[in-house]
């Protein structure tokens, strides 16, 4: 179970910060941080086998936006329906906090997403 909470902590911070229009993305110590300081949102993905993942899945450009915002509303409500429930434990440490209504573009939307189906793969879970 320590494995599981280790490898399952996943954290998507909302928060407010400068009106900067650059957008990042960092992989420093298995952590991957992708935020666009003009819209105010970051996203951060504590996996360490997360980045490798990645490598091999489609370009966010092979998406739909609307398609991403689509899945990841449904992906959200169950991720955050299994983080009440006590007898998930561990793996599911945090609620997500995800607002269909708001426009989070196409970069933190694809990054969300590709955390989900990450998420399913390693953990055998159907969200």
């Amino acid at each position: 179970m320590k494995t599981i909470f280790y490898f399952g902590l996943f954290i998507l911070f909302v928060y407010g910060c400068g009106s900067m229009d650059s957008k990042k993305m960092e992989s420093e110590n298995d952590v991957v941080e992708i935020s666009n300081d003009s819209l105010d949102f970051k996203l951060l993905v504590f996996e360490p086998d997360f980045d490798s993942w990645l490598a091999t899945k489609p370009p966010k450009g092979a998406y739909d936006l609307g398609y991403l915002e689509q899945k990841n509303r449904y992906y959200t409500r169950e991720y955050n329906r299994r983080a009440l429930i006590p007898q998930y434990g561990n793996l599911y440490p945090n609620t997500i906090n995800y607002d269909p209504e708001l426009d989070y573009g196409l970069e933190l939307n694809y990054m969300l997403y590709m955390y989900y189906e990450f998420f399913q793969d390693k953990y055998n879970q159907r969200l």
